[in-house]
């Protein structure tokens, strides 16, 4: 058995994690059963170098990365567009067996995009639908984790002569995403694996047990104790306890302090500060936290006040409402009186049924049924524009007071 760490260590996140079990019983080097533990972005190395209007360059492939050390040069791992692209050598196969994703942070999970699509990621179904809103919502250059968009590919046009590039549904390839039960043991190529929710900031957050022939690893990922779900974490101790590890993997951002509270402290200290305020209150939390989401939701239901959140949110309370097999029950339903749907002003400004458009010299407003008001969002937005919980920024206008 041997660790190597691509990341994660004396920084916050960037965790790339290489574990290699060689089959004691041959000598042959094939016979090696490998996995990857997260596959991270490490933002203080990636700050060292990129902001926010100096970026990788996606005509350089995986290179910008591999020669200012973001990813590591491994052979067998990487995905065939970018290679080729940059006139490297493709493996026929790959040369790990997986990669065991803790949770949807971008610090554990955000390079697998520079992974070849035969790879297979596990991970939690909830853990699939923050990652597919993300993507689906999403613009980075670099965004794509649940699939790829073959980059560098032509092919020929269907009228005339020459080749056009790639694109749409065509260019999209989907990735071998295995979805994993709690609790529930799996093997990988000698590796028996087991996922343990543990408490974190958002949903499907999973520490991992590995047993090979003459090891036992634990594998903590991002965890905490002081969240809603602190009894995953509690629970994932005592497993730990009984499962005797020989090597032990453990997040330690916060190692050396003391507790600072607990979300139920959040939440009191909220209603304080804003019960006696009129005006419109302003919150900001990543749309991953839903735990966070809950906590205003709260708040704004013991302040006499309405929680609006925006459409990426809504899409994925959605998504998580209609999944089956998943805990999903103490998240707010969208149907609730207390939440809204905020829809800002895009491109023409239709949103508030304000603003005239002309047909043929009759000038008329829209409403949220009309195509020309649609087209002004995304077509996954679409879906909500229609709800009777939508408001825009006239309802804020009107009523400041009840928004949250």
């Amino acid at each position: 058995m041997s660790l190597n760490f691509y990341g994660g260590v004396n920084e916050i996140g960037g965790n790339k994690i290489l574990v290699d079990n060689k089959d004691s019983s041959n000598s042959d080097d094939k016979n090696i059963s490998s996995l990857f533990l997260d596959f991270g972005m490490s933002f203080s190395k990636a700050g060292d170098y990129f902001s926010e209007f100096l970026q990788p360059r996606k005509l350089n492939g995986i290179m910008d990365f591999v020669e200012l050390g973001l990813l590591p040069k491994i052979k067998g791992i990487y995905r065939e567009d970018y290679l080729k692209h940059c006139g490297l050598e493709c493996s026929k196969e790959p040369s790990v067996d997986g990669v065991l994703l803790s949770h949807a942070h971008m610090d554990h999970c955000a390079y697998i995009h520079h992974l070849r699509e035969d790879i297979p990621i596990f991970m939690r179904k909830e853990s699939e639908i923050i990652l597919s809103v993300l993507e689906e919502t999403g613009k980075s250059s670099f965004g794509e984790i649940m699939s790829l968009k073959k980059s560098f590919h032509y092919v020929p046009k269907k009228r005339g002569e020459g080749y056009k590039k790639l694109t749409g549904k065509e260019a999209k390839v989907e990735r071998n995403i295995v979805s994993i039960d709690p609790y529930s043991p799996f093997d990988i190529n000698g590796f028996k694996v087991t996922s343990i929710p543990v408490d974190h900031s958002l949903p499907g957050s999973s520490a991992y047990f590995l047993e090979s022939d003459d090891e036992a690893i634990v594998y903590s990922g991002d965890i905490r104790f002081h969240g809603r779900n602190k009894s995953f974490s509690d629970k994932f101790v005592s497993k730990s306890y009984k499962f005797n590890p020989t090597i032990m993997i453990c997040e330690g951002t916060r190692i050396n302090e003391n507790s600072k509270g607990n979300e139920e402290d959040i939440e009191t200290k909220a209603v304080n500060l804003i019960k006696d305020y009129n005006g419109l209150v302003f919150v900001n939390y990543p749309i991953r936290d839903l735990d966070r989401l809950i906590t205003f939701y709260n708040v704004a239901k013991d302040t006499d006040r309405i929680l609006a959140i925006n459409s990426k949110q809504a899409y994925m309370l959605k998504l998580l409402e209609d999944e089956k097999g998943i805990e999903n029950d103490k998240y707010p339903k969208l149907s609730d009186s207390n939440i809204v749907v905020y829809f800002p002003r895009k491109k023409q400004g239709l949103i508030s049924g304000e603003h005239y458009v002309c047909y043929d010299g009759d000038w008329k407003t829209l409403d949220s049924c009309d195509l020309e008001l649609k087209s002004d969002y995304d077509i996954w937005e679409r879906e909500f524009l229609e709800g009777d919980n939508v408001i825009n920024y006239t309802d804020l206008q009107e009523e400041p007071q009840n928004i949250f």
